[in-house]
């Protein structure tokens, strides 16, 4: 399975494994998660396993990411650019 595979499949489930609350307000979680660890994944920002750590059902594997994933989040939402390592690099050696 390939990590967009993860991502459609599997991450929604994920999270709300995590956030089962029906409400309103519990869907508007979810939704946002969801989209903030897609951008995190599609912006290239996380590491190649981070669709797997986000799936996680170890609680310390899953927070550790969720962090990373909501951090960059209030960063790019307060117009700090964030990127990765191997994102930078592959963007200098074009140089």
């Amino acid at each position: 399975m390939s990590n967009g595979e993860i991502r459609d499949l599997d991450l929604p489930a994920a999270i709300g494994r995590r956030y089962p609350n029906q409400s309103e307000h519990g869907a508007a979680l979810r939704s946002a998660l969801v989209t903030a660890c897609r951008t995190f994944i599609d912006g290239g920002l996380g590491d190649r396993d981070a669709p797997q750590k986000l799936c996680s059902p170890q609680d310390a594997v899953y927070w550790q990411q969720l962090s990373e994933v909501l951090l960059t989040d209030q960063l790019q939402k307060h117009g700090l650019a964030a990127i990765h390592p191997r994102t930078r690099l592959a963007s200098l050696s074009s140089y």
